[in-house]
């Protein structure tokens, strides 16, 4: 029967009894809750840890796992491993702990590798010389110290774990492990002797031959050349030879000769000897030299197969048995690289474009050479070019433009995204739907032919741009609304003419009234308006030609007068060709000269009554919000007479060489503060 079991109902049965029994309620000054008692289990783990062969760490060797009541102690057993002792001071041990209801108790035992010494004993009495002692750690080989007893009369054999044995366990120098597994455990090795022999080797000869000037002074052969060896030897039972770590025994005893023909690069030591039949070794002969392969180059940095005009090419060249290193660029001079530890590096900065050709050279010791030639093709950076462009353009208007100097483009407008990739014979057509005053910007990057990575493209960040204005066209619903003079800037002029002015931010307007509709009559009478705004253009030119025709025939690099001091910027001329229609031209000052500019984007209408009312879209005199200021003349072709409409002019005269200025002024279109 469980007593346990039995015991701990029983026993909650009567705590919960006595709390609630009245009878006993009154002997309780407090009254405590009642207690279960619950039994559970969780999991715990046991971590055993050995020391590694490197002696710098430790690594999992087993794992045990357990589990027992939440709550309870737990004391790690220390288990036993051959050839490892645990460690008690090892900081790292967890040895007790508490188990968890999560099962994350872990206990941790660290081994250290047992360690035991090796002594060697002479085994003679007669044997001289002295040995140190030898440590080994458990399950780590090594080689054994080379024997440096001596005993005269007899030979060294070799090692035994027994002193009264004549066989060898061990050779002289032979690697050894797990002679003990004992911590700190005293193995002893006992030297085995046998009688020398009384006879002896008479000679032995050896001869190298492959290049026997390098031999002879023990320097550097080409791995080209193969290495024959000879040898013989008197009264010989058995030849011996080596080269590197491989000893081998010679087919003939007394006369041998072998060859090397593969050798790679490095340095070699070939030793030969003999032993007679008592087994009496000879002297060993011994020859070293150096193999030199062909040197081996390793090369990075080599640029694409197409780069960039002006790219800095930065190559690294390493590898083995370079004695000096060179390359030359397109079969030309040959120039030495500079190498540290068998690397150098070196530039090259292609600023012409081509097919160039890279010729890297090597030596080794012997003047051996290797090379390696690498080709690329550097292309210049294309730039796009554009035809020129209307600098200013009504709003709806189209702008052909034309792409060379490469073979494709992309552009874009202003802010917009780049476009396609479109050839050259593709022309870019633009129309100008801006819905305010504004300036149109292009941008265009061109490409070489071929592909269309990036080696081959303008750089987006030195684009080729033009620029242009366009403005609006007037579409009011009558330009009559002009002559109302809501800016109070009309005047009486000349003979009953007059000239009204208005504005607002997209158009300076003009009402010109004639006395008689038959003023329109053709060929005999212009309108013609000088103006000046603030910041537009060249404007450095004082005066107009208000007398003379203006065109592009005609040396319009001086004035005929100034006028007021005042520096007009833009001419509008309009010719009355019949009482109903006429033409307009529009000049602006340009390099000192005057030009005809933009005359499409002026509306005017000649009414049957005398009156002629134009637009002039601002932006062709000035940003929206400039001042601008005006004068206005009539001008009669047959008598080249001068009617200056605004302001009055006095003591005026019919001859236009005599016109007197000192009383015209300019009158202001400014816009107002609000």
């Amino acid at each position: 029967m469980n007593i346990k079991k039995l015991f701990i109902p029983l026993f909650v049965s009567l705590v919960i009894g006595c709390y609630h029994n009245p009878f006993l309620a009154d002997t309780y000054e407090e009254k405590t809750p009642p207690f279960i008692i619950q039994e559970k289990k969780a999991s715990y783990k046991i971590a055993y840890y050995q020391q590694t062969k490197d002696l710098k760490g430790y690594e999992l060797k087993d794992k045990e796992t357990s589990e027992n009541f939440v709550g309870t102690t737990i004391n790690a057993t220390v288990k036993a491993f051959t050839g490892f002792t645990f460690d008690q001071t090892n900081s790292e041990n967890i040895t007790s702990g508490i188990v968890t209801e999560d099962g994350t108790l872990v206990l941790k035992l660290y081994y250290n590798r047992n360690k035991y010494t090796i002594t060697f004993d002479k085994n003679s009495e007669t044997a001289t010389g002295e040995m140190t002692a030898q440590t080994f750690y458990y399950d780590i080989s090594g080689n054994l110290t080379a024997n440096s007893f001596t005993n005269d009369g007899h030979v060294f054999t070799g090692w035994a774990k027994t002193p009264d044995t004549t066989q060898n366990d061990f050779e002289d120098s032979q690697s050894i492990s797990n002679l003990s597994s004992e911590n700190n455990g005293n193995v002893t090795l006992y030297a085995v002797w046998g009688t020398a022999p009384a006879a002896k080797i008479t000679s032995l000869n050896c001869k190298i031959t492959g290049n026997e000037e390098h031999l002879e002074n023990k320097s550097t052969i080409s791995t080209s050349r193969s290495i024959t060896v000879s040898f013989s030897a008197e009264n010989a039972a058995k030849t011996s030879y080596s080269l590197g770590n491989e000893t081998k025994e010679a087919e003939n005893t007394n006369e041998e000769s072998l060859d090397f023909p593969d050798l790679t690069d490095g340095n070699y030591t070939f030793k030969v000897w003999a032993e007679n039949i008592d087994g009496v070794k000879s002297e060993e002969k011994t020859f070293s030299w150096t193999m030199a392969c062909s040197p081996k180059l390793k090369i990075k940095g080599i640029p694409d197969s197409i780069i960039k005009i002006d790219t800095e090419v930065n190559i690294n060249v390493s590898g083995d048995n370079l004695e000096s290193c060179s390359y030359s660029l397109n079969d030309g001079d040959s120039k030495e690289i500079t190498l540290t530890d068998n690397a150098g590096k070196f530039t090259i900065k292609n600023n012409t474009a081509g097919d160039f050709t890279l010729t890297i050279t090597g030596k080794n010791k012997l003047d051996e050479t290797t090379e390696e030639t690498f080709n690329w093709t550097v292309v210049e950076t294309p730039v796009a070019k554009l035809s020129e462009v209307t600098d200013f353009m009504p709003i709806g208007s189209m702008q052909d433009i034309t792409v060379s100097g490469c073979d494709y483009y992309m552009y874009k407008i202003g802010d917009e995204d780049w476009s396609d990739i479109f050839p050259v014979s593709e022309q870019i057509s633009i129309e100008n739907i801006a819905n305010d005053i504004n300036t149109y910007n292009i941008y265009v990057i061109g490409g070489n032919s071929g592909t269309y990575s990036d080696v081959d493209w303008q750089s987006k960040n030195k684009t080729t741009q033009k620029s242009w204005k366009i403005y609006p066209v007037y579409d009011g619903e009558s330009l009559d609304t002009v002559l109302k003079d809501t800016n109070k800037v009309s005047e009486d002029g000349v003979n009953g003419k007059n000239i009204y002015a208005n504005f607002d931010e997209n158009f300076v307007y003009f009402g010109y009234e004639a006395q008689t509709p038959e003023s329109f009559s053709e060929g005999e009478k212009a309108l013609c308006i000088a103006m000046r705004s603030n910041g537009a253009g060249n404007a450095t030119r004082n005066g107009i030609k208000p007398v003379d025709y203006i065109d592009e025939t005609e040396d319009n690099t001086q004035p005929t007068f100034e006028l007021s001091n005042q520096p007009l910027s833009h001419f509008l001329k309009i010719t009355f060709d019949s009482a109903t229609s006429g033409t307009a031209k529009f000049f602006m000052v340009n390099g000192g000269n005057w030009i005809e500019t933009a005359s499409e984007g002026i509306r005017f209408v000649i009414k049957e009554e005398g009156k002629c009312v134009l637009a002039i879209p601002r932006i062709l005199l000035t940003a929206p919000d400039a001042e601008v200021k005006y004068v206005v003349y009539m001008r009669e072709y047959d008598s080249k007479a001068i009617y200056a409409i605004y302001p009055k002019v006095e003591n005026r005269t019919d001859n236009h060489a005599n016109v007197y200025t000192d009383k015209m002024d300019i009158m202001d279109l400014t816009p107002s503060s609000d």
